[in-house]
């Protein structure tokens, strides 16, 4: 695109950003459901997904029953991707292309929606992978953006982005994280239409630790450019936060999550 390859964390992703039971197929019909208008008359609802990764998105909007096209610069994404497609009987439903979002490989119009998941902040420049999807897709298709949303979540990511700006680090996708909103914006300027929508509702609980774990670990992009000399210390930091706020590191904490489709209609 260019901009982060997931290689790295290719084989632990789906565990680390994985949904409760159902809830996937929840988003995957959800997805269908309002994307289905933008089809062709009498044909498939097809779909093109820039940083599809292994598929979370992607192959549940197979399942309910569109063709899809993943495009990813991650070689170790995309064949957990196709691996996972074939296990579930979907591999003629979805293709997935290894390559660059700012030059996709498809002819104009191919599409009747084209779908950007926490994608834009990963790379280094964000216009030309709009404009590429907007040229990919029909006239009177679809763009969408989808994003997860943990409530229980924004005391420690919030910390942990300023730990991180307190070390002079501020991460890409903290210091980008209105990307989204300047990308909507750009698109209603050229006539696109916008519909928000929550898709799914789940709730889980989990620890602070396991988010501290998860940083140790190298698991979130915001770290991988992080020298241990800066990230270390800012881990304890957040640690002794996290002690001051929470009182132990093992405390359940709920976290009420969704997944949000900021929906916008070419002209």
């Amino acid at each position: 695109m260019p901009g982060q390859s997931f290689d790295r964390v290719a084989t632990e992703y789906d565990a680390t950003r994985g949904w409760p039971p159902g809830v996937a197929a929840q988003i995957g019909a959800g997805l269908y459901r309002v994307l289905a208008p933008f089809s062709r008359p009498e044909q498939r609802l097809s779909v093109v997904e820039a940083g599809a990764g292994t598929g979370r998105v992607l192959l549940p909007l197979a399942a309910a029953g569109a063709w899809t096209a993943g495009v990813d610069i991650s070689a170790g994404m995309l064949r957990l991707l196709r691996e996972k497609a074939a296990a579930t009987h979907l591999p003629g439903a979805v293709r997935a292309v290894r390559g660059d979002a700012c030059r996709l490989p498809f002819a104009a119009h191919t599409f009747d929606a084209g779908l950007m998941v926490h994608v834009l902040h990963l790379v280094d420049e964000w216009r030309p992978v709009l404009d590429e999807m907007a040229r990919v897709v029909r006239p009177g298709g679809a763009l969408a953006f989808g994003r997860d949303d943990h409530t229980g979540a924004d005391w420690l990511d919030t910390h942990w982005a300023a730990r991180l700006a307190e070390a002079g680090e501020g991460g890409r996708a903290g210091a980008r994280e209105n990307i989204v909103s300047e990308a909507v914006a750009l698109l209603t300027a050229r006539g696109y239409t916008m519909q928000d929508t929550i898709l799914a509702n789940w709730m889980v609980e989990r620890t602070p630790e396991s988010y501290l774990q998860r940083l140790r670990e190298r698991c979130f992009s915001s770290t991988w450019n992080v020298p241990d000399s800066v990230l270390q210390p800012a881990i304890a930091r957040l640690t002794d936060d996290i002690l001051a706020h929470y009182g132990r590191l093992d405390i359940p904490v709920p976290q009420e999550g969704h997944f949000r489709l900021l929906l916008l209609q070419r002209p």
